[in-house]
C-alpha cells in the first residue's frame, strides 16, 4: 500500500515551461495531505481548497498567467498518476 502510494506520487506529471516546474498540483496536494492528517476527511472540496491554494499559487507560481486552483484540480483528476481519484464527485477531490 505505502509503497503503491509513493509510487502514484512519483508518476505525477509536473508543467514545466522554459525550465521551471509548476507549483500547482504539488502546492494543492500539500493542502489535501494536510487537510487528511487535519481533519482527517475524505473529499475536499473545491471552494475549500481554493481559498488556502489561490494565494499559494500566485505567490510561487513562476508563470505570468493568472492561474488558480481549478487548473491543478482538474488536471489531477485527469492525471495518470490516479491521485485524483477515478470516483471524484464533481466539486470535490479525493484526500488521497
Amino acid at each position: 500500500m505505502q509503497g503503491d502510494l509513493l509510487q502514484r506520487f512519483d508518476s505525477i506529471r509536473i508543467f514545466a515551461k522554459g525550465g521551471k516546474l509548476a507549483p500547482h498540483k504539488p502546492l494543492l496536494l500539500l493542502y489535501a495531505l494536510a487537510q487528511l492528517k487535519k481533519e482527517r476527511i475524505e473529499r475536499i472540496a473545491f471552494t475549500d481548497a481554493e481559498v488556502t491554494v489561490d494565494p499559494l499559487i500566485q505567490t510561487y507560481g513562476p508563470f505570468d498567467a493568472k492561474t488558480t486552483v481549478a487548473y491543478p484540480y482538474a488536471r489531477l483528476a485527469n492525471d495518470k498518476s490516479g491521485i485524483g481519484g477515478s470516483k471524484s464527485t464533481r466539486g470535490t477531490l479525493p484526500a488521497i
